[in-house]
């Protein structure tokens, strides 16, 4: 219908070119406001504040943080400073100690705090404890070489203490070493000094040991020094089958 009017019935008029995009920066500020109101057909918008604090400080501290981004009233509870010193409570007593004077403040910021708590306990660290070793010990050396041997246990060769040695020990799990002959007292671990045969590797400190072989049954020992001031050289391997 060429008239004037009401146009072609059950056609949507298609918008102009320059109305058919928005500016991003009108999607963009739009896009808040679109997750509220997914929110508020969720429901989520007539939960009490104190239940969505309840809800958050069942979370990780990482995991708060992903869920503040998601809507204004996960952000807005995610403010609250008693979520975060409730936080600091239950996931953060294993590092507290390190924190102790920031954390003893007159108004501590218990987020800043709980994060970098967080952060300090993803770090892979290690923890130090004493052992009990039963007699007999080694003497007590440096450079000497160690490898791990079988059965959990480690064997050690050389090194200098009380001059330069080459005499092998055996420290194994307490457990392990019940039958041997050298092992005595109490511990969890047990040193016994290695029976071997064959001509000894010359005494020497300084060295390398590897345990090698097709079923790991050869301690592979290379290099060292035989005086003091690290001098003589030894180029020779030596191999402990």
């Amino acid at each position: 219908d060429g008239g004037g009017g009401g146009g072609i019935s059950g056609v949507v008029p298609t918008a102009a070119p320059e109305q058919a995009t928005a500016p991003t920066a009108s999607r963009a500020a739009a896009a808040p406001a679109a997750t509220d109101a997914a929110v508020s057909g969720l429901g989520l918008d007539a939960l009490d504040g104190n239940l969505l604090l309840h809800i958050l400080v069942q979370l990780d501290p990482r995991d708060v943080c992903i869920a503040a981004c998601s809507c204004r009233l996960l952000r807005d509870a995610a403010a609250q400073p008693s979520l975060w010193h409730a936080l600091w409570d239950s996931h953060c007593s294993a590092v507290a100690h390190h924190f102790e004077e920031a954390a003893g403040a007159e108004a501590p910021c218990w987020r800043s705090l709980v994060l970098r708590a967080h952060q300090l306990q993803g770090l892979r660290c290690g923890r130090w404890e004493r052992i009990k070793v039963s007699h007999p010990y080694p003497t007590a050396r440096e450079g000497h070489a160690a490898a791990p041997w079988a059965g959990g246990g480690m064997l050690l060769f050389g090194g200098w203490g009380g001059g330069i040695r080459n005499d092998t020990w055996l420290l194994q799990p307490r457990k392990a070493a019940l039958a041997d002959a050298g092992a005595g007292g109490e511990g969890e671990l047990s040193w016994a000094r290695a029976s071997v045969q064959g001509p000894l590797p010359e005494i020497r400190y300084g060295h390398s040991a590897t345990r090698c072989g097709r079923s790991g049954d050869l301690l592979f020992v290379f290099g060292g020094m035989q005086s003091g001031g690290y001098t003589a050289e030894i180029t020779a391997p030596a191999v402990l089958r």
